[in-house]
């Protein structure tokens, strides 16, 4: 028992506690998962935390052609608003007495 309170103590003492997660989120339910070893972080370390999603870069094909370059670009921002909304539903539910930072980027 000493050994291993030993052990800890110099783990610990030689491990940095984390100030800053980046957490990366795609919505699955392995990001829930996730999550819950992001809450058991920042209950213990009260890190900043940083949720972000990345959306694939939009596609331009014939359709976009027809439509129009400014569609596509609307469609995108479109696009972008939800999923910046999605990340920060998804930080309230998942990550709710903390402090995050949600982020949408283009891929």
């Amino acid at each position: 028992m000493a050994l291993e309170r030993a052990v800890n103590d110099r783990v610990s003492d030689s491990v940095r506690a984390p100030n800053k997660i980046l957490f990366p989120v795609d919505f699955s339910e392995r990001s829930i998962s996730a999550a819950r070893y992001v809450r058991t972080l920042g209950c213990r370390f009260r890190p900043e935390i940083t949720l972000i999603h990345v959306l694939p870069p939009p596609a331009y094909g014939i359709r976009s052609l027809e439509s129009g370059p400014l569609m596509v670009e609307e469609a995108w921002e479109e696009q972008q608003r939800r999923a910046q909304e999605d990340v920060s539903a998804f930080a309230a539910r998942e990550l709710g007495p903390f402090q995050v930072h949600p982020h949408g980027a283009r891929g």
